[in-house]
């Protein structure tokens, strides 16, 4: 475990098995890293502007994804695809109706001091 005056990094964080099959089946940095690659990437497609907390340029956000979705790859299968795909689909038509439209999408409404 890092102590509280070290940094903490991807690889101060070790591995630990969890043994649920949707959720990877152990904690580890890689799983970290697709988690924050996934959420930078949503962000960056979303035209959040300060996106990363401004910390990385557009084409590490690309390694890192590139990464992501290549590990993807072992949990893909007919059951998942659908799922994935009528929830990225329903994105991608909200996301074309708004610039058709010239309208913005709703979005959940918070107060600027709440953290989502």
């Amino acid at each position: 475990q890092p102590s509280k005056t070290t940094p903490c990094t991807l690889f101060e964080l070790g591995y630990e098995w969890n043994g649920v099959i949707w959720d990877g089946m152990f904690y580890a940095p890689l799983t970290f890293a697709q988690y924050f690659a996934e959420m930078w990437m949503l962000q960056y497609v979303s035209n959040v502007t300060d996106w990363a907390w401004g910390a990385l340029s557009l084409d590490e956000l690309v390694d890192m994804y590139e990464m992501h979705v290549a590990s993807l790859w072992f949990g893909t299968n007919a059951w998942s695809s659908v799922a994935y795909g009528s929830q990225q689909l329903a994105y991608i038509l909200a996301s074309l109706n708004a610039a058709a439209t010239d309208t913005a999408v709703d979005a959940l409404e918070h107060a600027a001091d709440q953290k989502v």
